[in-house]
C-alpha cells in the first residue's frame, strides 16, 4: 500500500514502511510472484488464498491474513489472465 511517498508492506513479520515510489519498489520485485491490482496495492501471489470476478470487471482478491483488497479497471485485465493461467495449470 502506499501514502504519497511512502509504501507499507504489510508482511508474516508485521508492517514495514518504506520511503519510496510504489513504481520503484514494484521494479525491485519478482514479476512472478508480486503483481500490481491497483494505483497503490501490490500483491504477492504466494499468499493469495482465493479471487473471484465481482462485476463490473472487477476482482476480489484475498489474502491469507484476511486483507481483501479490489482490482482496479486498469489492471483488472492483466490480473484475470494471470489469475486464468493459473487456473489453469491446477
Amino acid at each position: 500500500m502506499r501514502d504519497g511517498r511512502y509504501v507499507t508492506a504489510k508482511t508474516i513479520g508485521g508492517d514495514h514502511t518504506i520511503k519510496d515510489a510504489l513504481t520503484r519498489v514494484e521494479e525491485s520485485l519478482d514479476p512472478v510472484w508480486f503483481v500490481r491490482v491497483s494505483q497503490s496495492e501490490i500483491i504477492n501471489l504466494k499468499y493469495l488464498k482465493k479471487w473471484d470476478f465481482v462485476g463490473g470487471g472487477i476482482i476480489q482478491v484475498g489474502m491469507e491474513n484476511g486483507i481483501v483488497s479490489y482490482t482496479s479497471g486498469r489492471y483488472a485485465k492483466q490480473i484475470r489472465e494471470i489469475f486464468l493461467k493459473r487456473r489453469a495449470k491446477r
